[in-house]
């Protein structure tokens, strides 16, 4: 899975629409950055993500640069260009750039690269997410019809459902804190680490169980197919 990647790609569209008031863009930078807290607890705590170390790290460095420096593989997020663009034409911009980045990127023995793989991880990130994009939304993207605000409200949108798929994994690592270690002091210090996570994390649990989160299996929370199936016919999940 990829979904600290995928929160990290969709917040740099978002961070790119120039029409959006500041205060909108750094309360979502805000709330990414403390929700990415607790996607990247769920990513390496749970099985299904133990292969995926290179892509945590990989979402982790751009994260750095998106936030510190407001830019994405070194170009400017507030591009001057920008201004004259509609949304569909910034989406675009971030699709051709992905490509032509994979098509250098790729051509390079990366093996022994982090910097480069992470690059190229970042670029393939960004262009199927970019793809999917202009796919859902085509005719409203292809008659300038798709406001900025309103592609920053659905891919902000999207973000929170990631995040709140991570979120509802919280109970099962806490349990997991308290019970999986052998050692006496490593369960002394997980149980602790447990503890201070029930307690920043115990009204946003309560939050998610009001809502009627899906009983899935855990290896199926993360997935936003899941997700979508559920919230497009909850009572069958229910079933």
């Amino acid at each position: 899975m990829e979904l600290q990647l995928n929160v990290v790609t969709l917040t740099t569209i978002a961070d790119s629409l120039h029409e959006i008031e500041k205060e909108e863009v750094d309360c979502l930078l805000e709330c990414v950055r403390e929700g990415l807290l607790y996607v990247t607890l769920v990513e390496k705590n749970l099985d299904f993500i133990k292969d995926h170390i290179i892509l945590q790290q990989a979402a982790e460095t751009l994260w750095r640069e998106i936030s510190k420096t407001n830019k994405w593989l070194g170009n400017e997020l507030k591009n001057p260009a920008f201004q004259e663009y509609t949304a569909g034409q910034i989406v675009k911009w971030f699709r051709d750039t992905a490509e032509r980045y994979w098509a250098e990127e790729s051509r390079k023995d990366v093996t022994n690269d982090d910097d480069s793989m992470h690059r190229l991880i970042c670029v393939n990130s960004m262009y199927s997410i970019t793809k999917t994009i202009l796919h859902t939304y085509n005719t409203i993207i292809d008659d300038d019809t798709l406001s900025q605000k309103e592609l920053f409200d659905r891919l902000s949108s999207k973000i929170a459902d990631i995040i709140a798929a991570c979120l509802t994994n919280l109970p099962q690592i806490i349990i997991m804190k308290c019970h999986y270690m052998s050692a006496i002091k490593e369960r002394e210090a997980s149980v602790k680490d447990a503890a201070q996570l029930l307690g920043e994390t115990t009204e946003i649990i309560r939050l998610l169980q009001d809502h009627r989160i899906p009983n899935m299996n855990p290896s199926d929370m993360p997935s936003l197919n899941k997700w979508r199936a559920y919230f497009r016919n909850p009572s069958s999940s229910d079933a």
